[in-house]
């Protein structure tokens, strides 16, 4: 990855950024994750039943980041895509944070993963 391996303020060696389109990120362990590097984090190193569904291949910190092609190509997505049953009175992180944790078997996680998947290729 070409980048500038100048040392900060603080004499800590900065991050390393790939080049565009991707400006992958050295200290970023998605950005690893997606050059095919182990990360030493399970979740990143072992992918959930179905695997990624959607992922951006650019480094981004959050949607901020995104720029206006990419907003107009996750919106509509997004719009598609209804991963939860609307049952039950929680909505946003409440839903996602409730106890005891969310969990599903690893075929129905599977199944839910090529229906998404279906529906993306749809598009």
């Amino acid at each position: 990855m070409p980048a500038s391996s100048e040392e900060n303020r603080a004499g800590e060696r900065q991050a390393e950024t790939g080049p565009p389109p991707y400006y992958h990120r050295s200290d970023c362990n998605i950005c690893r994750k997606q050059d095919g590097l182990k990360t030493g984090s399970q979740l990143l190193d072992y992918p959930p039943p179905g695997g990624y569904i959607v992922e951006s291949r650019r480094h981004l910190l959050d949607f901020g980041e995104m720029n206006v092609d990419e907003f107009a190509e996750l919106g509509p997505l997004l719009h598609r895509l209804v991963p939860k049953e609307n049952v039950g009175e929680l909505r946003g992180v409440a839903y996602l944070a409730q106890q005891p944790p969310l969990s599903t078997s690893h075929d129905a996680a599977e199944a839910m993963a090529r229906q998404i998947r279906e529906l993306v290729q749809q598009s």
